[in-house]
């Protein structure tokens, strides 16, 4: 039930937009103390400071942006990744040449990061400079950090764009409390940094019909998007189960907001189109998982003559093995158990192209373990 004052104006809840400043840096690990403090699980709102491919990228781009007052010139970046999981930002001095008439370019510092294990090297005139800034954003909260921080709160308070290009949302007067925890752990975190949020009082009654008609368009409208962005998303995975199931939840969440929002502007909540939408995604995403598992299930042990193929022979052998086998190994034991008859004098080479094959498919049940090894994925 809304909060009602003076009998004329209920309470709908909140506008609510937030401003955070460009030089936000706050030690991960005081933040995430903080987070605690204030109610919010640092890992399930990524408070943990900068990913090792962002903290190199942020670096390059503040000491870009320093060089290039300092040399009053305009100067260039070039981001590039470079074999598995490295990624490079090159700095670039752009300089003229008179007698050709045409720009030139000359590389200046280049910073290297290992995105997975966060070694960081830089070459150049100023690379020490690079790494300082590159190691200060990895032990730091900044910017970009704060504001994922807003708009996972606000989405969890079931809020709302009061526009198409956002900025503003309305989150209702249920979520008051979480908002007002997030608000202030924000201003307290962050000097400058805030979120602001000022209450919707409207007329009780057909007074106040055309603000929740209006309200109501702006949930079905984001219903709609999250849904349809949702529903790609799904049709893009090939592999894993559980990124699914990551979709099939949210659409429960967005379930749950529907509900809450029918509550609070009753018969004016008309979310129709939103309903429909949520109901197809349903079977698109619960039909998306149930092929996905049959993709993924282990074959089952051959009964009474069954034919089997190759590859599931091989997945068969290597699973009562419990280890990984050479590719003969693994065809000496099809042969024996009977799940492979042929005439061929070099059945190994077939079982190995199979295996191959199968490793290079989207849903690959085998992995390469070694020279001619192969256990199952």
């Amino acid at each position: 039930m809304n909060e009602v004052k003076n009998g004329q104006f209920e309470n709908l809840g909140d506008l609510v937009w937030s401003h955070v400043p460009d030089d936000v840096s706050v030690g991960a690990e005081y933040a995430q103390e903080m987070a605690v403090r204030y109610g919010f699980d640092p890992k399930q709102y990524k408070i943990n400071g900068c990913s090792f491919h962002l903290a190199m990228s942020k670096a390059v781009r503040e000491f870009h942006a320093l060089r290039q007052h300092r040399m009053g010139r305009r100067l260039g970046l070039r981001e590039n990744a470079a074999g598995d999981n490295i990624f490079v930002v090159t700095v670039v001095d752009e300089k003229s040449d008179a007698v050709e008439e045409r720009a030139s370019y000359e590389q200046m510092t280049t910073g290297r990061v290992n995105t997975v294990t966060g070694e960081a090297t830089a070459e150049g005139p100023l690379a020490e400079e690079l790494l300082a800034h590159y190691r200060r954003y990895c032990e730091c909260i900044c910017d970009d950090d704060v504001r994922n921080f807003i708009r996972r709160v606000i989405a969890e308070c079931a809020g709302v764009p009061k526009r198409s290009t956002g900025g503003i949302y309305f989150v209702p007067a249920a979520k008051k409390q979480r908002l007002q925890a997030a608000a202030d752990f924000v201003r307290e975190l962050a000097s400058g940094a805030e979120i602001t949020h000022d209450t919707v009082w409207v007329p009780v009654g057909e007074e106040g019909a055309n603000e929740r008609r209006n309200i109501a368009v702006s949930v079905s409208d984001a219903v709609c998007t999250e849904v349809e962005t949702l529903v790609a998303a799904a049709g893009r995975v090939s592999k894993r189960v559980a990124s699914i199931k990551g979709y099939e939840n949210r659409l429960s969440e967005v379930k749950e907001m529907v509900a809450l929002y029918e509550t609070i502007l009753g018969k004016e909540a008309e979310f129709e189109e939103a309903v429909e939408k949520l109901a197809e995604a349903e079977m698109v995403v619960s039909k998306k998982i149930g092929e996905l598992q049959a993709q993924s299930a282990s074959p089952t042990l051959p009964q009474n003559g069954e034919s089997v193929s190759v590859t599931d022979a091989a997945y068969l052998v290597l699973q009562e093995a419990g280890e990984p086998l050479h590719y003969r190994e693994i065809t000496n034991r099809i042969v024996a158990k009977g799940w492979y008859e042929t005439k061929s004098k070099t059945p190994e080479i077939s079982v190995c192209a199979a295996i191959t094959a199968n490793i290079k498919s989207e849903n690959a049940k085998f992995v390469r373990a070694g020279r001619g090894m192969y256990a199952i994925a």
